[in-house]
Order: structure tokens, then C-alpha cells, then sequence
């Protein structure tokens, strides 16, 4: 296309154009058969528009699809790893197969209980010919008609870890428990204090006829004005290993502390989460095992046995632990500290022990024959 100049007024075009209105400088040159030589020579030529022809449609053959979050697929696929057919994970939940689903395989089936939302986004899905879902995908796929899966890996989890627990349990509570019996029933224990007593009244100037427990350990620390590697304790021991060697070994018959028991509110915290699985399993069973349409779904009936023995069980442990209770709160009486927890007597008497044993390999060095008397 030419540019056209639109003000001509003293320029070539307009002497060429002549001087009448709307006249075209060189109009009329050409004749008509010029001019279509002209068009037939210099015009482009064209041609039909060609339609464009129809996207083709990509296959998805080969292609593997993931619906659930990224981050949430991978981990997914790595925990679902160690099952080959996802098939064998929905029959076991459906009877409550442990053998199959073992402690290992329940916590990770765990950590990828499929939602409400990721079921029907799963189920809703079309596959293209060829295409295929991610691992995490097919196992949603399998289980999704499965009810309560996660109070069913739960309650499976618990028939696992149950009998460990009351072990334990009943571990921590046996020694809490025998701790404070051989507080009580130690008389050895009971003249090393009466010993000590006796060293205080001395030193003081006193005639008490007891004290507090924790008083009498602390005043056992107390050390020499002339060498202070020098305490009351391993004066004690030299008292009792010149004048009493039956006591000297005390501590044997309070084998117990050797390792302090476990603090009463911890071995409180674990029994109340024991029987709150147990409550929760019940309560499941109770609450949706009349529920269940599917015949082959035996898991509540294959649990209801379990769950009644583990709340027996519970129960006695229950029995134990007041037992344990009401044992700590005499022994602390006992001892003279009715403000003070026998865990943390139990801390006391174990750190005293400790310094005792301690103080038995050093007093021969530190305290001369001639300081405690002749024997």
C-alpha cells in the first residue's frame, strides 16, 4: 500500500493532478487493459482458506495419574510399598487379620487413611484405555468400601501393642510398689537412720526423737571445718563400719532404688491411655458391629473377644495401681513427710544411696581409725 500524502498544496502531486476537486494525479493513464495486465501480474495470488484441520486428542496411554495432593501421593507410594495386591489390605481389614497386618504395616497404613473427599474424588474418576492411577490412587481404590478403616487399624493397633503395655505396666508398678515395701520392712534401713539421728542430736546439742527424712539427708552433707572432702556421710560410714558392720551394707536390702521408680503420675498417664483405648475399641464395637450389611465383614465379631479381655485386664490394673497408691502413702508417712510425694522421696533416698556407696570407697582414706574411736 502507497502512503498517502493528504496535503498536496506546493508539491509536485498537485501540478501533476491538475487543479479540479478529487482529481487523481496521473488518472486515466492506463487503460483498462493495462490495467488488468497490471493486477494479473503483480497481485498475489490466492486461494481457497484452508480450514484448520482438528486438534488430535492426546492419549493418555502409558500414562500414570495422580489425584490426591503431591506431596501426600509420594509419601503414599513409599508406604504403600510393601503390599503387592491392595486387595489382600481391604479382606484383612474387613476380619481383623493381625497376622497380615502386622504393627509395622498398621502404623504405616495409618499415616495414609484416605478421606471422605479423596474416596469420591477416586471413585468419580474415568480412566482413558491405557491410563492408570498412582499406588495411592488403586489402595483408596481397594479399601473404599471398607467403613471406619481408621478406627478399624486403630483398634488393631492397640490388640498389637496391648499386651506389651500391661507389661510394662505392670512392671512400673511392681517396683514403685516393692520400692516402698522394703522402705517400710528394711530394718537395717531403719537403724542406719536412727544412727544418723544420733549423730545429729550429738553435733547439735539436741535430744530429738525424730526428724524429717529429707532434714537428715541434708544434714548428712554437711562437711568438715578442717578438710572439706570430709562430710558427715563418711563419718557415717566409718561409724558403721567400726561399730555396726552389719549395717555398713544397708543399701543391699533396698535393691529397688537402685533405679528410681518411675514417677506415680507417669504410671497414672499410661494406665488412663490404656484404659482409653480400650474404652474407644468398645465403644466402636458396641456402636457400629449391628451396623455392618456386608457378611463377609467379620472384624468387630473377630475383635469382641479381645476387647473384653483387654477391659478386664484394665481393670486390674486399675486394682494394682490404687494398691501402688495407697502403699506410697503410708511409706511416706511412715518416713515422717506427710507434705512430700514419695516419688520424691524415692529421689532423695536414691541420691542418698548413691553418695553412700560413694562415700564407702573413700572414708577409709579420708577418716582416720583414731577420729571415729576404737572399735
Amino acid at each position: 500500500m502507497l502512503k498517502e500524502l493528504w496535503d498536496v498544496e506546493g508539491t509536485i502531486w498537485e501540478e501533476a493532478g491538475g487543479t479540479g476537486e478529487g482529481q487523481v494525479p496521473g488518472a486515466g493513464i492506463l487503460d483498462a487493459n493495462l490495467g488488468a495486465g497490471l493486477m494479473r501480474l503483480f497481485q498475489k495470488k490466492t486461494g481457497p482458506v484452508a480450514k484448520a484441520a482438528p486438534a488430535e486428542k492426546k492419549s493418555k496411554k502409558g500414562q500414570v495419574t495422580t489425584l490426591v495432593d503431591g506431596k501426600r501421593a509420594l509419601k503414599g507410594g513409599i508406604l504403600l510399598a510393601a503390599f503387592k495386591d491392595h486387595s489382600q489390605v481391604r479382606d484383612a481389614l474387613l476380619v481383623g487379620d493381625s497376622e497380615f497386618l502386622s504393627l509395622v504395616r498398621v502404623e504405616a497404613l495409618l499415616e495414609i487413611v484416605p478421606t471422605e473427599q479423596e474416596l469420591k474424588k477416586v471413585a468419580s474418576y474415568q480412566l482413558e484405555d491405557g491410563e492408570r492411577l498412582a499406588e495411592c490412587e488403586r489402595y483408596f481404590i481397594a479399601v473404599r468400601e471398607v467403613p471406619r478403616i481408621e478406627q478399624r487399624l486403630q483398634i488393631l493397633r492397640m490388640r498389637h501393642t496391648f499386651s506389651s503395655a500391661i507389661q510394662s505396666l505392670r512392671g512400673d508398678i511392681k517396683q514403685y510398689h516393692a520400692a516402698c515395701e522394703q522402705v517400710l520392712n528394711s530394718k537395717q534401713f531403719r537403724r542406719v537412720l536412727e544412727v544418723a539421728l544420733e549423730l545429729g542430736n550429738t553435733f547439735n546439742g539436741q535430744k530429738a526423737s525424730g526428724t524429717r527424712l529429707s532434714s537428715l539427708l541434708e544434714f548428712l552433707t554437711m562437711k568438715a571445718s578442717g578438710d572439706s572432702r570430709i562430710t558427715l556421710l563418711h563419718y557415717l560410714c566409718s561409724v558403721l563400719k567400726t561399730k555396726m558392720p552389719e549395717l555398713y551394707d544397708f543399701h543391699k536390702q533396698l535393691t529397688s532404688l537402685s533405679k528410681t521408680p518411675k514417677k506415680q503420675n507417669e504410671i497414672e498417664i499410661e494406665l488412663r491411655d490404656i484404659s482409653a483405648q480400650i474404652m474407644l475399641a468398645n465403644h466402636e464395637l458396641s456402636n457400629n458391629a449391628a451396623l455392618v450389611e456386608d457378611s463377609s465383614d467379620t472384624f468387630y465379631a473377630n475383635m469382641s473377644e479381645f476387647c473384653k479381655e483387654a477391659a478386664e485386664k484394665s481393670e486390674e490394673m486399675e486394682e494394682e495401681f490404687n494398691n501402688m497408691v495407697y502403699t506410697s502413702q503410708v511409706s511416706s508417712l511412715y518416713l515422717g513427710e506427710n507434705n512430700v510425694s514419695m516419688d520424691k522421696i524415692f529421689e532423695m533416698l536414691s541420691k542418698f544411696i548413691g553418695s553412700y556407696i560413694a562415700a564407702q570407697q573413700e572414708h577409709t582414706r579420708l577418716i582416720k581409725p583414731d577420729m571415729v574411736g576404737p572399735g
